[in-house]
C-alpha cells in the first residue's frame, strides 16, 4: 500500500511541522483468472436438448489483490464473444449460470463467462458451447 502525505512550505521556504495524510491508498492493475472447470448437467456441448432453460456450472476465477467481485455471463450465438465491460449479473455462489429462455436454433448458443475483481478488471472470458 501507498501513503499520500503533504506538508505545506511558504514563500520564504518554512516548512510546516504538521502534516496532513491519507492512505492506504491501494492499486489492482492486474485481471483475475478466467473461470475454469464449464460443464453442464442439463446440455450437452454440440447436443441437442429438449430443455429451453441450460445450467452451466463451473470453477472460479482467482484475483491476487482485491479478489473477485462477482462474474459477467453473457449467451448469445457467436462462439468468441469477449466480456470486459458491464455490471456483474451473478454472485459468487453457488457457481452455476442459468440461460435466459433459449429459442430452438440449429446454431446453437454459448455462454461466455469472466470474473471481475473489486478494482473493476475483468479476467479472460472463459467460452462454453453451442447449445442446441
Amino acid at each position: 500500500p501507498q501513503y499520500f502525505a503533504l506538508r505545506s512550505v511558504d514563500r520564504a521556504g518554512n516548512t510546516s511541522a504538521a502534516t496532513a495524510e491519507i492512505g492506504p491508498i491501494r492499486v489492482d492493475i492486474g485481471a483475475p483468472t478466467a473461470p475454469t472447470g464449464l460443464t453442464s448437467p442439463t446440455h450437452p456441448v454440440n447436443g441437442w436438448s429438449a430443455q429451453d432453460v441450460a445450467f452451466v456450472n463451473f470453477t472460479p476465477a482467482t484475483d491476487a489483490l482485491s479478489g473477485i467481485a462477482g462474474y459477467r455471463a453473457v449467451w448469445d450465438q457467436t462462439a468468441s464473444t469477449v466480456v470486459n465491460s458491464g455490471a456483474t449479473n451473478l454472485a459468487n455462489f453457488p457457481y452455476q449460470v442459468q440461460s435466459p429462455a433459449l429459442a430452438s436454433s440449429a446454431a446453437g448458443y454459448y455462454l461466455h463467462l469472466a470474473a471481475r475483481d473489486v478494482a473493476g478488471n475483468y479476467g479472460p472470458t472463459a467460452h462454453y458451447g453451442p447449445f442446441r
